[in-house]
C-alpha cells in the first residue's frame, strides 16, 4: 500500500501501473502517422486511382521524405523519454 499518495514514488508507480507513458507515446505516434497517411492518400493514391498521372509529376516528394524523417526522429525522442521515465521509476524504488 502507498503510504503517501502525494509522493513522487507514488506518482511514478501510477505512471508505470496504468501505462500512461506508453499510451501517450502511442497516441502521439498515431497522430504523426495519421498525418503522413492522409497526405499520401490525398496527393498520391487518389490521383493514381483517378488516372491523373500529371498530378504525380507536380508532387514535391521532398515533403514526404522530410515527414518520414520527422517520424523517425520523433520515435527516437519518444524512446529516450520512455527510457528516462523507466530509469526514474527504477531509481525511486
Amino acid at each position: 500500500m502507498i503510504e503517501n499518495p502525494f509522493s513522487i514514488q507514488s506518482f511514478l508507480e501510477f505512471l508505470k501501473s496504468k501505462k500512461v507513458v506508453e499510451g501517450s507515446i502511442m497516441f502521439a505516434m498515431g497522430a504523426l502517422m495519421r498525418n503522413f497517411i492522409y497526405k499520401v492518400s490525398d496527393n498520391i493514391l487518389t490521383p493514381l486511382s483517378k488516372g491523373e498521372f500529371k498530378k504525380l509529376k507536380e508532387i514535391k516528394y521532398e515533403l514526404y521524405i522530410s515527414m518520414l524523417f520527422g517520424i523517425v526522429v520523433s520515435t527516437y525522442v519518444f524512446y529516450l523519454f520512455y527510457v528516462s521515465v523507466d530509469k526514474m521509476y527504477d531509481i525511486a524504488i
